[in-house]
């Protein structure tokens, strides 16, 4: 294993507890315990993000962060925490966790589409950037491309002004993305 391989998916592997969902078992008016160091942790997985010189873990404390947020919603300030995610797009190296990255944001926009609404000018930027690789898992690509659609017809309006700001190339490629079946 490299340097970067190593210090990757193992040291965010401890996370693992974190970011499962509550228990039944714990009463609805207190946090379980694992949940009450959310704030702790994404402050150190931002400085992580913003500070990390090797891609790969970088890439992969994106995956951690929108587990966090599938995980515990209402434990995240969801407001800070996805234009974060989407400002530490496009991925370099662990393209896998595009998925998760992805699922997080259409998961965040079933469950409250005005936190994802929001945001619509940074997504179809950061989607224009990220379906110029032909390296992003398929699964990935088809819920990036789902959401976009929910997005275009929510707002068609800001979607369209939005994919007018774009280069050329990358609308071309938004373009051809959504009307593919």
């Amino acid at each position: 294993f490299s340097i970067k391989e190593t210090r990757s998916k193992p040291r965010l592997g401890k996370l693992g507890a974190c970011q499962q969902p509550p228990s039944q078992f714990f009463p609805l008016t207190s946090p379980p315990p694992r949940h009450r160091h959310y704030p702790k942790l994404l402050g150190l997985l931002s400085n992580l993000i913003i500070h990390e010189r090797h891609s790969r873990v970088a890439d992969n404390v994106c995956g951690a962060v929108a587990r966090m947020v599938m995980a515990n919603p209402g434990g995240v300030p969801v407001g800070q925490v996805l234009p974060a995610l989407l400002r530490a797009l496009p991925l370099t190296e662990d393209l896998e966790e595009y998925k998760t990255v992805f699922r997080c944001l259409s998961f965040t926009y079933e469950r409250d589409p005005q936190q994802v609404l929001q945001l619509i000018g940074d997504i179809v930027q950061t989607s224009g950037i990220v379906l110029a690789t032909d390296e992003i898992p398929s699964a990935a690509r088809d819920t990036l491309i789902t959401l976009l659609r929910n997005l275009s017809i929510r707002c068609p309006e800001e979607f369209q002004s939005t994919m007018l700001s774009l280069p050329s190339e990358s609308q071309a490629l938004l373009e051809i993305a959504l009307s593919s079946s």
